[in-house]
């Protein structure tokens, strides 16, 4: 209980006292028990705070973890669940980063892949030959062992074999890699690469689609492998431009009479809150133009340089269309609130589409104004 509220009292509730006699109380100290929460897996700034609110002392001690991040409450004593005076301290084992690093395997690979890989590992290789019959130039044995943990810096002593080295090398498969890839990994096999851009419209820009000699060839070593990478020919990003300009002609050559008809109808409601059937029917009519429209101008392709002022501008009409369906609902329950929330939302949603109108124009050649939207 809290130090200073008042735990007992005598003489109890509701006894009848004569004026001027005294009642004694007794008041909490803030001692007394409290549960300890379980905060092992969480971090431990949230333990010291969620321990901290109860009143805990908190002493955080550090122990390496490799396998839980930094800072992850490990162990904590006393236990969750367990009774201890309030202000008790609580003392929690929290994950610190591993100053070690792990040995890896490098039996089986060639000498220069193996160096390449004890260097990335921040440790320092020691090659030394030894007779075997294994492939001249492959690692047959290693000193640490694979796995064992190691201070970064530490030497990795690697035994190659003696025996001849080969000269050749069989290509290695880089179809489907980038220009980046391929190259680092013909380099492994001591191989060079030579890059060979062709233009084609079949695959992604910036893509190994052919590679000659093919896998598996055997080549001497150091010699060279054309890849062939994929280039967006020009040719392909001014068809898509013009196909989207034919379609958006069509687009707004479809609707845009429509479009001016029916907007005139809606405006010539002579009383909102009072509308014939005929009105209604009008705003009906609108709504579902509306949504005709925006289904059509989705289903046109932008290019990608286009895409998001597309997409802007079909999200703008998408908005005025649910508009008029809510301004048709309004008109026929005569509810002004709903009617003139319908009419902000139109021109709130034309403002919105202006600026994707204006790309648009730009890249079409010929402007939208007229057609459905701002």
């Amino acid at each position: 209980m809290t130090a200073g509220n008042v735990v007992r009292q005598d003489p109890q509730e509701g006894t009848k006292l004569a004026k001027g006699k005294s009642v004694s109380v007794w008041l909490s100290s803030g001692k007394g028990k409290v549960k300890v929460p379980n905060v092992v897996g969480k971090t431990q700034v949230g333990a010291a705070q969620e321990l901290g609110a109860l009143g805990f002392k908190v002493v955080p001690k550090e122990e390496t973890n490799k396998d839980k991040p930094v800072g992850t409450v490990l162990r904590q004593n006393p236990g969750a669940g367990q009774e201890v005076d309030a202000g008790a301290t609580v003392t929690i084992v929290v994950a610190a980063a591993s100053n070690t690093v792990a040995v890896p395997r490098l039996i089986g690979m060639n000498k220069d892949a193996a160096v390449a890989l004890i260097d990335g590992r921040k440790l320092v290789a020691t090659v030394q030959e030894v007779a075997s019959t294994l492939t001249g130039g492959t690692v047959v044995d290693q000193n640490p062992k694979e796995g064992q943990e190691v201070p970064p810096g530490s030497p990795v002593t690697i035994s190659i074999s003696n025996a001849p080295v080969p000269t050749t090398v069989k290509v290695p498969a880089v179809v489907g890699l980038s220009p980046a890839q391929a190259t680092a990994t013909l380099a492994l096999f001591s191989l060079r690469a030579r890059i060979v851009p062709r233009e084609t419209p079949d695959y992604p820009p910036d893509l190994v689609i052919e590679q000659s000699p093919t896998a598996g060839v055997e080549v001497e070593k150091n010699s060279y492998v054309d890849i062939i990478v994929s280039k967006e020919p020009p040719s392909t990003t001014i068809s898509v431009l013009e196909a989207y300009k034919t379609r958006m002609k069509a687009w707004f050559n479809k609707y845009d009479g429509k479009f001016q008809a029916s907007v005139g109808a809606i405006s010539n409601i002579q009383n909102l809150l009072n509308a014939s059937k005929q009105e209604i029917k009008a705003a009906e009519d609108f709504g579902n133009l509306m949504h005709a429209i925006v289904r059509d101008l989705q289903n046109i392709q932008p290019p990608s340089q286009l895409s998001s002022a597309h997409t802007d501008y079909v999200q703008g009409l998408q908005s005025i269309a649910k508009a008029a369906d809510q301004l048709s609902k309004g008109l026929k329950d005569g509810r002004a609130s709903e009617i003139m929330d319908a009419f902000a939302t139109m021109q709130a949603s034309e403002d919105q589409t202006t600026q994707a109108q204006n790309a648009l124009e730009k890249a079409l050649g010929f402007p939208l104004s007229s057609a459905p939207g701002p």
